[in-house]
């Protein structure tokens, strides 16, 4: 959030990349969009079943082109 502020973005703006549930449990708070990285250390064990509609998993950085 505190990014968001600085840069004067808004969730709806925003993308949050990362790797684990913690990632992409800090992306759910402000209400921002998550892309999970399957490629990444933290991506064994990820609840699939907790994405949102207008979240991603990629599993090479090169498909988050046609994610955004």
């Amino acid at each position: 959030r505190q990014l968001m502020d600085r840069t004067q973005s808004s969730p709806g703006r925003t993308l949050m990349i990362g790797d684990s549930v913690v990632d992409f449990r800090t992306a759910a708070v402000p209400g921002t969009r998550a892309c999970v990285c399957r490629y990444g250390f933290g991506h064994h064990d990820f609840p699939t079943a907790e994405l949102r509609p207008l979240d991603c998993l990629i599993d090479h950085p090169l498909a988050l082109l046609t994610s955004l």
